[in-house]
């Protein structure tokens, strides 16, 4: 944390598959806690650091914890010029997804960010989609792989109607079409659709494998 800290001329910081915010035996080893030294280590370098461009933190069990501590390091730094963030795999759910919508909503640097493969479920994906809403940077978004289903896609879709920076969103591998006792509900996968009329930036959408 603290060569990130002072090292003014980092441009790209690569900490994948760290376990940053590994689970760890208890004494007894009866069940686990969570250690969050690596990630807390991370946030207090983000404040201080005013050059970090691309961050990549994909498969370290970050959690909704972690990535709540990550996301209020960003907000509080006033000098960040992030681009790019990955986050996937690491277990996020909705209130990490909130955490992060909080950051893309004020961002106005990043164009990049992963977040598949997470836990995200349909309120997560609906904070996204907010955020998405007001972003004026954001052009590529993965959100692949989040379990994600028609309430989201109909939030994300209301966010198409009106952002003009997006050019690539990646929402395959959810529950979009996802299934009822009376058959599948397509309202969701419908409101993507629909919002590409409006949409004239988006070149690249990934919706396939989502009927559950």
């Amino acid at each position: 944390g603290g060569a990130v800290a002072k090292n003014m001329s980092l441009r790209t910081l690569v900490l994948s598959d760290n376990n940053l915010c590994k689970k760890q035996h208890t004494i007894k080893r009866l069940g686990y806690y969570y250690a969050s030294k690596g990630i807390n280590a991370i946030g207090v370098a983000l404040r201080m650091n005013t050059q970090l461009t691309a961050l990549h933190l994909g498969r370290n069990s970050l959690e909704d914890k972690g990535t709540n501590t990550l996301a209020q390091a960003l907000l509080q730094s006033n000098a960040c010029n992030l681009q790019a963030l990955s986050l996937r795999d690491n277990g996020i759910g909705p209130q990490g997804a909130q955490a992060v919508s909080d950051y893309v909503t004020v961002s106005r640097s990043l164009q990049y960010l992963d977040l598949s493969c997470n836990r995200l479920g349909e309120d997560g994906g609906k904070f996204i989609g907010v955020a998405i809403g007001a972003s004026v940077s954001v052009t590529q978004l993965h959100l692949n792989n989040n379990e994600m289903g028609p309430d989201s896609a109909k939030v994300i879709a209301l966010a198409l109607n009106v952002n003009r920076s997006l050019r690539m969103l990646d929402l395959s591998c959810n529950k979009l079409r996802a299934s009822r006792s009376e058959g599948f509900d397509d309202a969701g996968l419908a409101a993507i659709a629909k919002s590409m009329r409006n949409n004239t930036t988006i070149t690249k959408l990934c919706v396939h494998n989502n009927k559950w």
